[in-house]
């Protein structure tokens, strides 16, 4: 990694050494996740790569990271919080 990549680039490569695998498109046409995911864009924020994206919600649920609800009735009223 070169001396001036942003926190983005390190994060993105911290996230290999625990796991993760690229979100990227490997072929033109290929979909990705874009600037959604770590694993995928890492050249947001200003100077380029300075702000890394969030990690994806399907590598933290994967990691036990996550406790998601899954919704099954229809009739039954969520509250969502951030």
């Amino acid at each position: 990694m070169p001396k001036n990549t942003g926190l983005a680039v390190l994060a993105h490569e911290f996230a290999h050494s625990i796991g993760a695998d690229d979100l990227y498109a490997y072929e033109v046409g290929n979909p990705s996740t874009g600037s959604w995911s770590t694993m995928c864009d890492d050249w947001t924020g200003f100077p380029i790569g300075a702000v890394p994206p969030a990690m994806d919600p399907w590598h933290l649920d994967c990691w036990g990271w996550l406790n998601p609800e899954v919704i099954s009735d229809p009739q039954k009223e969520n509250m969502l919080s951030c």
